[in-house]
């Protein structure tokens, strides 16, 4: 039984659940006020930038692509922090200094960074100072299932949330999304820098470019550059875990093919709070390992998924998106969305019957013209150019 799962039973025996819950608040209080003393004697280096994603997971997200448009600067010294920084000899190479995630190195690099940039969240028991800068990318865009203070929590789970989401600025995609993001973080909406996510400037890119991205991805991921290739991508519940939820490969690639045509194969993403899954047929092609979620995007040629935010994402690059969603009912009960799912532009089905029947009746120029309408409706602010645009940003807070 993972952390997830006993976190989940616990859940069940109310009075138990709220014990433990209120002993870690006061624990994270304690030590947020033991490290802010800390913090007095540790001076801040102005030109020194943390970056993180998913809590130390990977080098990927927006952090990534703000980091490899500032590397070459001098003016900068960038650390990046890994929950394994030993794969990361490339960028130690590059003079990135890596730190492992939780260590007395990563403790003292975030007490003495000026600039602190993330796509999750703050550790609760680590003071923010005020001559610090604390950037929140996130790490979805559009504005589609609730999250944060959007849900039913209780008032340690609003102190604990308001605690790791205490950041200076957010990035933000659109206009709706500043709109419940600053309610989900119980924040103010100057707060928000219009600039479209920096992770989706490389799906914005010239085509040539981008052409010449995906043959360099697939050889990286190891795919043949002959072949169409469908992602299927179910984002994570906290009701069920790990599934596929029985989504019939075999007949989602024969549709595909009768369909579009040439060959098609099928790519697999879990989510990162979840391990890999076993019951994956031997020909689906498992990519839930490799670190930035837009490279495999750029490859792909027809996302299936559920309530993820990769939809918006992948809306970017005009291509197909089909949800599966067998479990809405129950979905909608725990999570809900920000828009109902009925009013998002990618069709969705219930069944695996009802999914082929969406794919054979796709027709390009009306999903495009759903679209367009639903970026236009949610306030777009993606232009291909948020990577200079934060880049600016934080120059001119270490002047």
């Amino acid at each position: 039984m993972d952390l997830r799962e006993l976190k989940n039973k616990l859940r069940k025996v109310k009075v138990v659940y709220l014990a433990i819950n209120f002993g870690g608040l006061c624990a994270q209080v304690a030590a947020r006020t033991f490290f802010r003393g800390i913090a007095f004697f540790i001076p801040v280096k102005k030109n020194r930038i943390l970056f993180r994603s998913y809590e130390g997971r990977g080098y990927t997200c927006s952090p990534k692509y703000i980091s490899e448009y500032m590397k070459n600067d001098d003016t900068y010294e960038i650390v990046w922090s890994f929950n394994n920084p030993e794969p990361y000899d490339d960028l130690r190479r590059q003079g990135i200094i890596t730190v492992k995630q939780g260590s007395l190195k990563y403790f003292y690099y975030y007490l003495s960074s000026k600039i602190i940039v993330f796509n999750d969240l703050l550790e609760a028991f680590l003071p923010t100072t005020e001559n610090q800068v604390y950037i929140n990318t996130w790490h979805g865009g559009g504005a589609y299932k609730k999250w944060g203070m959007l849900l039913d929590w209780n008032w340690m789970g609003r102190i604990r949330y308001h605690m790791t989401h205490k950041f200076n600025y957010f990035l933000s995609s659109c206009k709706l999304y500043t709109y419940y993001a600053a309610q989900s973080f119980d924040v103010q909406e100057k707060q928000f820098i219009d600039s479209g996510l920096p992770r989706n400037d490389i799906l914005l890119a010239d085509s040539t470019i981008m052409d010449i991205k995906r043959l360099d991805i697939l050889s990286k991921i190891k795919l043949e550059s002959n072949y169409n290739y469908v992602l299927y991508a179910p984002t994570y519940r906290e009701f069920q875990g790990s599934s596929t939820y029985d989504i019939d490969f075999s007949e989602l690639k024969q549709n595909l093919e009768d369909k579009f045509g040439g060959e098609w194969k099928i790519l697999y993403r879990g989510h990162y709070y979840l391990e890999n899954d076993s019951d994956i047929p031997d020909y689906v092609i498992n990519v839930s390992s490799h670190d930035d979620m837009q490279e495999v995007l750029l490859v792909t040629d027809v996302l299936i998924t559920d309530y993820s935010s990769s939809v918006w994402d992948f809306g970017l690059l005009e291509r197909p998106c089909f949800l599966y969603t067998p479990d809405k009912v129950a979905y909608e009960s725990v999570t809900n969305y920000c828009i109902p799912l009925e009013e998002w532009p990618y069709p969705f089905a219930l069944t695996n019957e009802a999914l082929g029947q969406l794919i054979k009746e796709y027709d390009k120029d009306k999903y495009v013209k759903r679209l367009h309408a639903h970026q236009e409706r949610l306030g777009i602010f993606e232009k291909g150019q948020a990577c200079p645009t934060i880049a600016d940003f934080i120059a001119n807070i270490i002047k």
